[in-house]
């Protein structure tokens, strides 16, 4: 079950949207859900994924067939093994995001850099 880049990006996107949006309600209880429309303007707006509207849909019916997003009542949600390879996915960033962190926060510098 390979997914292609464009793929990925839109379940990286989807999976940090459940995040915040867990972050910010901070109930377990409660469910969320984006609608199709908001969500691919999030796509389109966060600038990975530089396709039409009408690609990025193909895209979401490609991972719902992969069983990794579906439908309910009009609303785009995760399943586990979507929240499984976004896990995956997270893991595989988090060594590069920390690093450029590290870098962009000035905390690890160089002790003699030179301009050639």
């Amino acid at each position: 079950m390979a997914l292609t880049t464009k793929q990925k990006h839109m379940l990286f996107i989807l999976g940090e949207y459940y995040k915040k949006e867990r972050d910010r309600l901070k109930k377990d209880f409660l469910d969320i859900a984006i609608s199709k429309p908001v969500f691919i303007d999030l796509v389109l707006s966060s600038g990975l994924v530089s396709k039409k509207s009408r690609a990025v849909y193909k895209n979401l019916e490609m991972l719902e067939e992969k069983r990794l997003i579906y439908y309910e009542n009009r609303m785009l949600k995760m399943t586990d093994r979507g929240f499984k390879r976004f896990r995956e996915l997270e893991d595989a960033i988090s060594p590069y995001l920390t690093v450029m962190r590290i870098i962009r926060a000035g905390k690890a510098k160089a002790k003699k850099s030179q301009t050639i």
